[in-house]
C-alpha cells in the first residue's frame, strides 16, 4: 500500500467535470475529476467511492477521521498514474448520524435512553401510588381484631384513602406505602376513639387530605418527604381520656410524649412494642402496675413517668434497657410497697437517676453506686432506710440527693472519693454521725467542687472542723441536730445555717473575713457566748443575721451598706438597718 503525500505547490485544486476516460455508471452524480488529489482532499464530511480507470470500484468507505486513501494491490494504477489524474471519485454528501461528531452522536443516544427509562420509572411509580389508595383500606381491614393482646379493630368508617403528596415526582426516596396507609389509619382511629372533634384543645390539620400527616398537630417526622411518622406528642384534653392501644401499632415511633395528659385507666402493654423508641415521657394520671414489658424497649435512651398512680412494684426488667441514658420516675404516691430494683445498676450508661417522691421502701442498692457514667442520684423524698454501705466507684456524680428518708448509722467516709461532687444533700433522715475521714483535709480526692451541704434535721453530733479547706463551699445547713463543740471554721461561704444545736464558745473574729457572707443564722444555740465581733460588721454583702435564743450579749453597730441591707434577729426582735442613720443595739 501507497499513500500520496502533499504536494507543495496547490496540489487541493478540484476541477469539476465529467470525464470521457470512465465507463462506470453514469447516473452517479457529483461526479469530478480528480487531479493531483491528496488525502487532505477527503474531510469527514463526504462518501469516497474511489474506481479505477475502467470504472472498476476499488473501494468504499464511510471516513470519520482524516482518510489516507487505502490502495489494494492489482486494482489502482501506479502512483505516477494516480498523479496524472487518472482516478475517478465520486463524492456525495454523508448521512446525518456520519456527519455528526462522534462524541456528540454518544451525547444524543444517553439522553435517549435515559429520557426512556425515566418515563418508564415515573410511570411504575404512578400507578403503584394510586393503586395504594384502594389497598390501604384491605391494610386497615387486615388489622388484629382478637386476642388478649391484639389491638382493637379499627373503626369501619376510617377513612384510608392516602393522597400521594408528589411521591411520584421523586423516585429516589424509599416509601413504605404500606406503613404509610397503616399508619394513617392509625392515627385516624386515635382522633375517633379520643373524640377528637369535641375533646381535642386543637386538631389543626387533622384528617386534612391535601397535606401530609407530617404536618397534624402533634405528628412529627424526621424527614418528611417519606411521610413517616417519628414523633407524635399528645396534648391534654377537655375530658380525661383512656390510652388507646392502637398506638402500639406506629412501630416506627422514635419519640412519645404525654405532657401533664389527662389520660385515666391503665398503661397499655401494647406501647411497649415500639422497639425503636427512643424516648418516652409520660406525665399523666395513669394508674395500675408498670408492665413487665417495658424491658423490651431496647432502644431506650431516655424514659420519664411521673406524676401517674402506679402502684406495685417497679419491674426489674428495667435492668434490661442498655441504651437508658436518664431514668425519671417521680411523683407516684402508691408505690407504698415498691422498692428499687438492683438491676437498675446494670444500666451502664445511666447518668441520671430520679426517683423522688414515690414512697419507695427498702434499702438503696449499693449497685447504684457503681454507675460509672452517673452524674445526677435523686431518690430524696422516699420511705429508705438502712443505713448507707457505699464503695463508691463514679468519680462523674455532680448531685447526690438522699434526702427525707428514714436512713440510719453514719455518713459514710466513702463518699469522699466524689471527686466532682457539687451538691450534698441528706437532710431528714435519722443519720447520726459523720465517719471520720469524709471530706478529710489529708485526703487530696476531696471534692473541690463541692459548693453544697445539707445534712439539717438528723442525729449528727459531731461536725468536723475541716470545712474549712473546702474552696468552693457556698452553703452549708447543719440545723437541727445534736452538734456540739466550737462553732466550725469556714472559708469563702456565703449562708452558714447552724441553728438548733449544742454549739459554745463564741463567734470566731474570722467570719470578718468571709468576704461572700450573706447570711448566718445561730440560732437555739444557748452555748455561744460573747458578743458579736465588729469584724464580722465589716462583711458589707451580709443580710441577714439571726441569734434568736443565744448567749451573746453587748451592743451591736452597723453603719455604711449595711445600714440599707442588714436585718439582725434577736430575741424575737428584728432591727432593719434601714431604719437609722447608724445603728446601735443592746443585745440581750
Amino acid at each position: 500500500m501507497e499513500e500520496h503525500q502533499p504536494n507543495d505547490i496547490a496540489t487541493n485544486q478540484i476541477v469539476n467535470q465529467q470525464t470521457p476516460q470512465s465507463d462506470f455508471d453514469p447516473s452517479v452524480t457529483n461526479v469530478r475529476y480528480a487531479e493531483n488529489i491528496t488525502k487532505e482532499d477527503f474531510n469527514l464530511d463526504v462518501n469516497v467511492d474511489i474506481h479505477s480507470i475502467s470504472g472498476e470500484r476499488v473501494q468504499a468507505r464511510h471516513y470519520e477521521v482524516p482518510v489516507a486513501i487505502e490502495i489494494r494491490e492489482g486494482d489502482i494504477p501506479n502512483q505516477e498514474h494516480y498523479l496524472n489524474g487518472h482516478i475517478i471519485v465520486d463524492a456525495r454528501p454523508l448521512p446525518w448520524y456520519i456527519r455528526v461528531k462522534f462524541w456528540k452522536f454518544c451525547v444524543i443516544a444517553i439522553l435517549t435512553v435515559s429520557s426512556m427509562v425515566v418515563a418508564i420509572v415515573l410511570l411504575t411509580i404512578t400507578l403503584s401510588a394510586s393503586s395504594s389508595s384502594s389497598s390501604s383500606t384491605s391494610v386497615v381491614e387486615s388489622l388484629p381484631k382478637e386476642g388478649p393482646t391484639s389491638f382493637p379493630a379499627l373503626t369501619p368508617n376510617v377513612r384510608t384513602n392516602m393522597p400521594t403528596y408528589g411521591l411520584s415526582m421523586k423516585p429516589s426516596i424509599e416509601i413504605d406505602e404500606e406503613y404509610i396507609a397503616m399508619q394513617r389509619g392509625v392515627l385516624e382511629q386515635y382522633y375517633i376513639e379520643t373524640d377528637g372533634d369535641n375533646s381535642w384543645l386543637s386538631n389543626e390539620k387533622w384528617l386534612n387530605d391535601d397535606v401530609s400527616v407530617c404536618d397534624w398537630y402533634g405528628c412529627g417526622c424526621n424527614n418528611k418527604e417519606n411521610h413517616i411518622v417519628t414523633s407524635f406528642y399528645v396534648q391534654s384534653f377537655k375530658s380525661p381520656q383512656q390510652v388507646p392501644t392502637v398506638l402500639g401499632m406506629l412501630t416506627k415511633l422514635e419519640y412519645l410524649k404525654f405532657d401533664k395528659v389527662n389520660f385515666e385507666g391503665t398503661l397499655p402493654s401494647e406501647l411497649f412494642r415500639l422497639h425503636q423508641l427512643k424516648e418516652m415521657i409520660l406525665i399523666s394520671s395513669l394508674e395500675g402496675a408498670l408492665p413487665s414489658e417495658i424491658g423490651n424497649l431496647h432502644a431506650l435512651e431516655h424514659l420519664e413517668l411521673r406524676e401517674n398512680r402506679f402502684d406495685g412494684q417497679i419491674p426489674t426488667e428495667l435492668g434490661l434497657l442498655q441504651s437508658l441514658t436518664h431514668l425519671d420516675i417521680t411523683d407516684h404516691q402508691d408505690f407504698t410497697e415498691a422498692t428499687i430494683p438492683s438491676e437498675i445498676g446494670n444500666l451502664s450508661s445511666l447518668t441520671i437517676i430520679n426517683m423522688y417522691h414515690n414512697g419507695l421502701r427498702g434499702k438503696i442498692p449499693t449497685e447504684l453506686f457503681g454507675l460509672t457514667s452517673l452524674e445526677q442520684l435523686n431518690l430524696s423524698q422516699n420511705s429508705l432506710s438502712g443505713s448507707l454501705h457505699v464503695s463508691l466507684e463514679s468519680a462523674l456524680l455532680r448531685e447526690l440527693d438522699l434526702s427525707e428518708n428514714a436512713l440510719t448509722g453514719m455518713i459514710p467516709g466513702a463518699l469522699s472519693s466524689l471527686k466532682s461532687l457539687e451538691v450534698l444533700k441528706m437532710q431528714y433522715n435519722k443519720l447520726s454521725s459523720i465517719e471520720p475521714g469524709l471530706l478529710s483535709n489529708g485526703n487530696e480526692t476531696l471534692s473541690s467542687h463541692l459548693s453544697t451541704i445539707n445534712l439539717s434535721v438528723n442525729k449528727i453530733d459531731y461536725l468536723p472542723t475541716n470545712y474549712v479547706r473546702l474552696p468552693l463551699l457556698s452553703h452549708i445547713n447543719v440545723d437541727f441536730n445534736d452538734i456540739e463543740g466550737p462553732l466550725p471554721m469556714f472559708q469563702n461561704v456565703a449562708q452558714i445555717d447552724l441553728n438548733a444545736n449544742k454549739f459554745t464558745g463564741s463567734i470566731p473574729t474570722e467570719y470578718g473575713l468571709l468576704g461572700n457572707l450573706t447570711r448566718l443564722v445561730l440560732d437555739f444555740n444557748l452555748g455561744i457566748t460573747g458578743t458579736v465581733p465588729t469584724e464580722l460588721m465589716e462583711c458589707d454583702k451580709l443580710s441577714l443575721l439571726s441569734l434568736h435564743n443565744t448567749g451573746i450579749s453587748g451592743n451591736i453597730t452597723f453603719c455604711g451598706s449595711l445600714e440599707e441591707n442588714l436585718v439582725v434577729q434577736v430575741n424575737d426582735v428584728s432591727i432593719c438597718g434601714e431604719e437609722c442613720e447608724c445603728c446601735c443595739k443592746t443585745l440581750f
